[in-house]
């Protein structure tokens, strides 16, 4: 299956484009295949929304990598 990853993670190098993915993989397996951590290196949307590890990600699928907030 294909997903477009799109970066905003300005301190890495650029980890957008299109990717061929087998069928059930989740966003948290992608996210660590890039070497990040959840939470705390990007926030992950897909398709416009929050979702969380798990997700399985599907065909066609827009995966963006936030910088996550922090502050006090």
């Amino acid at each position: 299956m294909k997903v477009v990853v799109r970066s905003h993670l300005t301190w890495r190098q650029d980890l957008s484009g299109e990717l061929h993915l087998a069928s059930g993989v989740t966003v948290g397996q992608l996210v660590q295949s890039f070497n990040l951590l959840w939470g705390e290196d990007a926030m992950v949307v897909v398709n416009n929304q929050m979702v969380d590890e798990s997700y399985e990600l599907q065909e066609g699928d827009q995966v963006e990598l936030l910088v996550p907030l922090v502050g006090g």
